[in-house]
């Protein structure tokens, strides 16, 4: 018996920082909750005859049985473990993770997690890290066949300090294949089992399941012909743009850290090119255009006037990043007032190849440029509004002291958990890491423009109402 879950779950968006920001925000690790696993199958009906996800007795042994039925199952198709916390409103940081598995070493464990909000980044995006079962260390064999594997925090692809959302387990989609799993555990503690199976509808290769879409390998784009970055003045003033980057790479994976890298024209501050700033005169446009299969950009704040810091607004963009998960890996960009709001900056995604841009965990597609406004940007499509952390809530104490009331959740709400029809999350644009391509264009505006009050504009600017 399957229980139906509509729509799709929280699963995407940007790129972890380093260690040096975990550490600037004291984050420590937390006890960790009671967590449950459970099979489940996103497929366009339930009765599916592409996957089997269920729960199997072998006498010694209940392991989980996942089984992939289809050589070219449907876009965004796919079964596995789903691992979470049994309340959703406690985070788990994880340091270990082990379980017992028979069958194709290849299969992915996705870990969605989010980063801790600072004063220099106010906006908890969620993560995505991805690595093999080969990956693991092998602890030992059972006798009836299974294998043991441990994986550490850093072997997973996380940062020391995560706030974990959902593992998944998901063995390979295309082709016939059969995977056992058993004796999941999350810091040494054993993960509760559920036997019922859960359902994510994904219907015509729309929306995705409970950890986000998985790249489809037949789309425009490939990381061969990456996405260029154009930075801009559009306002009638020289300003200061600044750029931060993380101190180190996300494990795993290859990323720039020198600002001098994406703009060769920036000044590095004294402690290193991690942050750096160009002036840009009225109207001056500078252009990253990287070579073919290049290092990613994670997690990078772009801001003007002043480095990110309380009372400034970010444009924050992880481009080019397929080295985090071939397969579940978002290129993403957003702006965030959520610690302040001292510009107005435009995204413009349009120039393009690549992908498909969308919000709300892939069920709306990007239809053009957006930007903030003044004020605290409630409901502004690719904005994190003022205070609002993750979008919708705020998670964790308030870093530049302002707790909000208010969110974007339905009519300026503050709602939690994230999901794409009760809680539906517009403030970031994603897509799969592994199909770049196009331009991102950046645009420094000028000073917080007012909102605009014409009814027509408006409904193009914030967000629609759940459809549910």
């Amino acid at each position: 018996m399957r229980k139906i879950v509509k729509g799709i779950v929280f699963g995407t968006v940007l790129s972890a920082w380093s260690m040096t920001l975990w550490q600037m925000v004291n984050a420590t690790p937390q006890v960790t909750p009671p967590m449950v696993s459970k099979p489940f199958i996103a497929a366009d009906r339930p009765d599916t005859p592409d996957f089997v996800s269920t729960v199997v007795s072998t006498g010694k042994r209940s392991p989980y049985l996942f089984r992939g039925m289809s050589n070219q199952p449907a876009p965004n198709t796919y079964n596995g473990l789903l691992i979470e916390n049994e309340s959703s409103l406690i985070p788990a940081t994880v340091s270990t993770f082990d379980l017992e598995y028979k069958g194709n070493p290849n299969s992915d464990i996705v870990v969605n997690y989010n980063r801790v909000p600072s004063r220099i980044q106010g906006a908890a995006h969620l993560a995505t890290a991805s690595v093999p079962l080969s990956a693991g260390t092998l602890v030992s064999s059972t006798p009836d066949g299974f294998k043991k594997v441990s994986f550490t925090a850093q072997q997973l692809g996380l940062p020391e300090f995560n706030s974990i959302q959902k593992i998944a387990v998901v063995p390979p989609s295309q082709g016939k294949s059969k995977l056992q799993v058993d004796s999941v555990r999350v810091n040494f503690a054993e993960v509760n089992k559920a036997m019922q199976s859960l359902f994510f509808t994904v219907a015509g290769g729309s929306g995705s399941g409970p950890i986000g879409p998985k790249a489809k390998a037949a789309v425009k784009g490939s990381p061969a012909n990456p996405t260029d970055v154009i930075l801009k003045n559009g306002s009638g003033q020289p300003v200061v743009a600044w750029l931060t980057l993380p101190t180190v790479c996300t494990p795993n994976s290859q990323c720039i850290l020198d600002v001098k890298q994406i703009f060769p024209g920036m000044v590095c501050v004294t402690g290193g090119c991690f942050q750096g700033s160009q002036t840009l005169q009225p109207g001056q446009t500078v252009v990253y255009s990287p070579p073919p299969n290049p290092p990613g950009i994670q997690g990078a704040l772009l801001s003007f006037i002043n480095p990110p810091n309380c009372g400034v607004t970010n444009a924050e963009f992880t481009l080019n990043n397929v080295s985090q998960s071939a397969q579940f890996a978002q290129e993403t960009v957003n702006l965030s007032v959520v610690n302040g709001n001292n510009a107005s900056i435009q995204f413009d995604l349009n120039d393009g190849a690549g992908a498909q841009w969308n919000t709300n965990f892939g069920t709306v597609p990007y239809k053009g440029n957006f930007q903030n406004y003044a004020g605290d940007n409630l409901n502004v499509v690719g904005v994190f509004p003022k205070g609002c952390t993750n979008c919708s809530f705020l998670s964790g104490p308030p870093v530049c002291g302002f707790t909000p009331t208010q969110c974007s959740g339905p009519n300026g709400s503050i709602c939690q958990p994230p999901d794409p029809n009760t809680c539906p999350q517009y403030c970031s644009y994603q897509r799969p890491a592994s199909n770049p391509g196009g331009k991102v264009t950046i645009t420094y505006l000028g000073a917080p423009m007012a909102l605009p009050t014409n009814k027509g504009k408006l409904q193009k600017i914030l967000a629609p109402a759940p459809r549910n």
